[in-house]
């Protein structure tokens, strides 16, 4: 999830109130001024005092973020990997069901993990693409092979009439004695939800 703050923008020599959304790659911006600006396509991120200062193709736009200011620059500076996200660690016992994303396998070699593409025991992360609500009654099969502080990330596909909802998962996920507790944008077409067991349970 993205960090969001309202304040004043100032691009071309004009002031608008906005409200600023710091998203995983990209600097959104609603209100009075409406844009949004990819990292990759920004030349210059600087705080200076309380303003973030971001360069790009239509000039300079900066933002009054107060203390945020310097801890949005460096965000934007050195992104975090979608891994670092999803909270890959080097050494970890990580199965990937599904659909293979290349990327994800790519990222998680690249992290010093091998990932297993068969549920095996005692995993650490379990990353499970699913595309119809019936896959997600394997749920407590994946469970079952969880570490105790270990998470299942369920990939479902995201927009509007998408077959998988978050709340299909959540259910599921309770049906199954998993708690969600963290969404990530796992990719343009794909939703992740984190499933772990209850710390009761554990």
């Amino acid at each position: 999830m993205g960090q969001e703050a309202h304040c004043v923008a100032r691009l071309g020599g004009k002031t608008f109130k906005v409200k600023a959304l710091l998203e995983t790659s990209e600097l959104v911006v609603r209100g009075e001024l409406r844009l949004s600006v990819r990292f990759t396509d920004m030349t210059g991120a600087e705080a200076e005092g309380d303003t973030l200062a971001v360069h790009f193709a239509g000039g300079i736009l900066e933002l009054d973020l107060g203390p945020l200011a310097a801890r949005w620059a460096e965000r934007i500076r050195n992104p975090k990997s979608r891994a670092d996200k999803l909270g890959v660690k080097a050494g970890q016992r990580v199965a990937v069901l599904g659909e293979a994303d290349a990327d994800l396998l790519a990222e998680l070699a690249a992290a010093g993990v091998t990932p297993a593409r068969r549920l095996v025991a005692a995993c650490d992360l379990i990353f499970y693409a699913v595309d119809t609500v019936a896959e997600l009654g394997r749920l407590p099969a994946l469970r079952a092979r969880l570490v105790p502080a270990g998470a299942v990330w369920v990939l479902h596909p995201k927009g509007r009439g998408a077959a998988v909802r978050d709340v299909d998962v959540m259910a599921a996920a309770r049906a199954a004695g998993l708690v969600d507790n963290k969404v990530a944008a796992f990719s343009a077409a794909r939703s992740a939800l984190r499933l772990v067991i209850p710390r009761a349970q554990r």
